[in-house]
């Protein structure tokens, strides 16, 4: 009892998005309301019974259309006991929110549950974007200032050899 007590208060109290999915049905029987906020919903009714699939877009961002891949994933976690991935989802609002899903199987009252927890990673992704939009912004400067420099080296190499009076360096 004390088990289901801390089980009941961490799924209830955590930040992140917890779900149980029932793999032989293939909906969703539980969420914390996290989930529900998560996914923009008003209440736990609004998406309990739901496929994955009816909460993503029909393809994730890989080319794997979501129902296919949630059947991967179900049996990746059924082989495994548990499995670690990413997913697009699709907020009630119709805005694709990124996703990095933590799957586990556990049984739950004598059935077989997958326990998935859900983290937004939009800012993580946007931050990813930004970092590769000024690693490219720094490689076309250095080419810049690189082709720059070889063109005045060249003038200066030119300037040098051509010359017809003595040139020294000090």
């Amino acid at each position: 009892k004390q088990t289901d007590a801390v089980f009941e208060s961490s799924f209830e109290r955590t930040l992140d998005a917890v779900w149980l999915f029932d793999p032989k049905a293939g909906v969703f029987v539980d969420c914390n309301e996290a989930a529900v906020s998560l996914i923009g919903a008003t209440n736990k009714e609004q998406v309990l019974q739901l496929r994955p699939e009816q909460l993503s877009p029909e393809i994730q961002p890989d080319g794997i259309r979501s129902v296919d891949h949630t059947a991967e994933i179900i049996a990746l976690v059924e082989k495994h006991k548990n499995h670690r991935f990413e997913w697009m989802m699709r907020h009630m609002d119709g805005r694709d929110v990124p996703l990095e899903v933590s799957c586990t199987a556990i049984v739950l009252d004598g059935r077989s549950i997958n326990v998935a927890i859900a983290r937004d990673i939009t800012e993580r992704r946007k931050a990813e974007q930004e970092s590769r939009e000024l690693n490219q912004l720094l490689e076309r400067r250095v080419a810049e200032r690189t082709a720059a420099l070889t063109t005045s080296e060249a003038r200066f190499r030119a300037l040098v050899e051509n010359a017809s009076d003595a040139i020294v360096v000090f």
